[in-house]
């Protein structure tokens, strides 16, 4: 299926995959030598976590997405792309939009209307990145119309890829990537108790998890000296001076809430 050309293509994206230590840079390289074998127009490979078995998809690396799209996608879109049963499965799954509903069907959606239409794509095709039953984040492809759909070799090379990805994550981030260490939706009380925005409660969600400000950053789509700003006002409220503090007095919180 493959020649041998593109079997030492696929080694060296491998390599690169367990090589490069930045996640981003990783993600970045992985998408950019993956196009020499499974052309695409546009590409996302996000993280995930989940809250209440509820998949949240954040801190994107994307090519030839303009940021308004994927902004609009991650606060949005995400939430009812008609992919969005597939990560919900506690196996990886490899697919094409097509295999999952029929052409008829995907353009009467809301997602493909608003953006997928807007973004000139027609066809996608993807990945769910998945350990031990446990979502890490996908890789999603894309192609416009103008193009012919992706074949049965794309997702086999796409299989073999994300065995790969999914080990490296697995190691990366053993408990899952930025594993919840509390609930922060369990406390109803939280924001009355502390006097807390709707945005800094998301920010001490984030940190809960273990986001750094940068990765709250992307995920917010905010600048880093925002999520600073955010920070100082919630140590101030909380009359504490780390994240240290934040996560056990919000931890203790929860447990007595």
């Amino acid at each position: 299926m493959l020649s041998q050309n593109e079997w030492l293509s696929m080694n060296e994206i491998i390599f690169s995959i367990y090589a490069i230590p930045d996640m981003t840079k990783m993600r970045k390289v992985f998408l950019d030598a993956l196009h020499s074998l499974i052309f695409y127009d546009s590409a996302l490979f996000d993280f995930a976590i989940t809250n209440n078995r509820n998949p949240l998809f954040f801190d994107p690396v994307s090519v030839n997405i303009h940021e308004k799209y994927i902004k609009n996608y991650y606060e949005y879109f995400q939430h009812i792309d008609y992919t969005r049963w597939i990560f919900f499965q506690p196996n990886p799954i490899i697919y094409r939009d097509t295999d999952l509903l029929s052409n008829k069907l995907r353009e009467s959606t809301e997602y493909f209307k608003n953006w997928m239409q807007p973004t000139n794509t027609y066809f996608g095709a993807g990945s769910t990145i998945i350990s031990d039953g446990t979502l890490l984040g996908s890789v999603t492809l894309f192609r416009s119309a103008s193009h012919d759909n992706f074949s049965e070799r794309d997702l086999f090379i796409l299989e073999i890829l994300n065995s790969h990805l999914s080990n490296r994550l697995s190691q990366a981030y053993p408990q899952g990537i930025k594993n919840n260490i509390v609930q922060i939706q369990q406390s109803n009380n939280l924001k009355e108790k502390y006097g807390l925005t709707n945005r800094e409660l998301e920010i001490i969600q984030l940190v809960s998890n273990g986001l750094s400000n940068q990765e709250i950053s992307r995920a917010l789509f905010i600048s880093e000296t925002t999520v600073k700003k955010h920070l100082n006002n919630i140590f101030k409220k909380l009359n504490i001076c780390s994240r240290t503090q934040l996560v056990k007095l919000i931890y203790l919180n929860v447990l007595n809430s």
